[in-house]
C-alpha cells in the first residue's frame, strides 16, 4: 500500500510539471506593485489597437504613443494604478516625437510617486497638431513635474479628470497647463469638462499664450496657501464655466499678458469662490498687468462667500475695457470689493 501512495505522489508531481510547462508565458504587464511593466505595456501599445490594463499597480518610466488609433484602457481609476518607477520622466508620452490622433486614454489612476520632475500626461505636436485625444475618468497624483501638460493640442476631450498634490513651486510648475508647442503649433479647440485640480503646489491651472478657444466647464481648482488658482496668460478667446475653490493668500483668477501678447476676449460664468478666514492678502480676480493690459475679458456671476480684510474680489489695474457682471459676496466682509482704477472697465450689479 505505501508503496501505491509513493508511485501516485510521484505521477501526480510528473503531471504537475507537465502542465506549468505546457502553459503559455505571460505576454502582458504583471501589475503586481513591484515589477517594471514598461517594456511588456509598450509592446502592446505598438501593435495593438486596444490595450487593456488589469486591476493592480503597473511600474513604468515612460510610455509612448508611437501611433495614432490606440486605445489603452484600465479597469477603472481605483483599480488600475500607473506608478512611476525608478528613472521615470513623462509616464504618458503622446506625440512627442511625431503627432498623433484618434487616441483614447481613460479609467486609471497615474502616480507620479512624487519622483522630481516627473510629469503624468503630456501630449505634444514636433511638427503638426496632435489632435483628436480622449482622455476620460483619469485621476492623476503626485506629479512634480505637472498632472497634465498640452502642448499644440487641439480638438480633443478631457473628461472627470481628477488629481491632487501636483506642480511645483520650485521652477513655478502648475498641475495643468496649456501651451503652444516649440514648433509654434497653438492649443485650441479641446473641451475639459469636470476638471477638478486640489492641493496643487504652485497654480492649479496655468493657460499661457498660444492657446485660443477652449472650454472648460464644471471647473474646481482648490489650491493649498500662497498658491495661485488659474492664470490666463496672454490667451484669447478662452470659456470657463462653473470655475470654484478654496484658496489661501494669493490670486485664485489672474488675466495677464504673455510674449507680448493680450489676454483678451476670455469669459469665466458663474464663479464661485471662498478664501480661507485666515487669509491676509490675494485677489479673487486679478485684471492687473504692469507688461501690457489684458482687455475685453468678461466675467458673469461671481460670487465671493468669505472676503477677510486683505484681500480683494476684483483689481482691475492699466486693464483696457473688461466687464465684470453681477458679482456680489457676503454682507460684513472686511476686504475690498473693487479695486478699479481703469474707467474703460464696466461694473455691472
Amino acid at each position: 500500500m505505501k508503496q501505491i501512495t509513493i508511485i501516485s505522489l510521484a505521477a501526480i508531481f510528473v503531471l504537475a510539471l507537465a502542465l506549468i510547462a505546457a502553459r503559455p508565458a505571460v505576454s502582458g504587464p504583471i501589475c503586481d506593485g513591484f515589477s517594471n511593466d514598461t517594456a511588456l505595456i509598450q509592446a502592446e501599445l505598438d501593435t495593438k489597437a486596444v490595450v487593456t490594463l488589469p486591476a493592480g499597480v503597473c511600474g513604468v518610466t515612460t510610455l509612448t504613443f508611437n501611433r495614432s488609433n490606440v486605445s489603452l484602457i484600465g479597469a477603472g481609476n481605483s483599480a488600475t494604478v500607473l506608478r512611476a518607477y525608478a528613472g521615470a520622466t513623462i509616464l504618458l508620452s503622446l506625440g512627442i516625437t511625431e503627432p498623433v490622433a484618434r487616441v483614447t486614454v481613460k479609467d486609471m489612476l497615474i502616480d507620479c510617486a512624487n519622483q522630481a520632475g516627473v510629469v503624468g500626461l503630456k501630449a505634444n505636436s514636433p511638427v503638426q497638431q496632435t489632435n483628436s485625444l480622449y482622455l476620460e475618468d483619469l485621476q492623476i497624483d503626485n506629479c512634480p513635474g505637472g498632472a497634465l501638460i498640452f502642448q499644440g493640442v487641439g480638438n480633443s476631450w478631457v473628461r472627470n479628470l481628477i488629481g491632487s498634490n501636483n506642480g511645483a513651486v520650485a521652477g513655478a510648475v502648475p498641475a495643468v497647463s496649456l501651451q503652444k508647442a516649440a514648433s509654434g503649433v497653438t492649443t485650441n479647440s479641446n473641451h475639459f469638462y469636470g476638471l477638478d485640480m486640489e492641493s496643487c503646489k504652485y497654480s492649479c491651472l496655468f493657460v499661457r499664450s498660444g492657446v485660443d478657444a477652449n472650454i472648460f466647464t464644471s471647473t474646481i481648482l482648490d489650491g493649498g496657501p500662497a498658491v495661485l488658482g488659474m492664470e490666463v496668460q496672454g490667451s484669447q478667446n478662452m470659456w470657463f464655466g462653473l470655475v470654484g475653490g478654496l484658496n489661501g493668500n494669493g490670486d485664485f483668477i489672474r488675466f495677464s499678458t504673455g510674449s507680448g501678447a493680450l489676454g483678451r476676449l476670455n469669459q469665466l460664468h458663474g464663479v464661485r469662490f471662498d478664501y480661507d478666514p485666515s487669509a491676509t492678502s490675494g485677489r479673487v480676480i486679478n485684471l492687473e498687468n504692469t507688461a501690457g493690459a489684458a482687455g475685453l475679458n468678461s466675467v458673469f456671476d461671481l460670487a465671493v462667500l468669505t472676503l477677510p480684510a486683505g484681500t480683494t474680489m476684483v483689481r482691475d489695474l492699466e486693464a483696457n475695457g473688461n466687464f465684470i457682471i453681477n458679482a456680489r459676496t457676503r454682507s460684513g466682509q472686511a476686504g475690498t470689493l473693487f479695486d478699479i482704477t481703469n474707467l474703460a472697465t464696466v461694473v455691472l450689479p
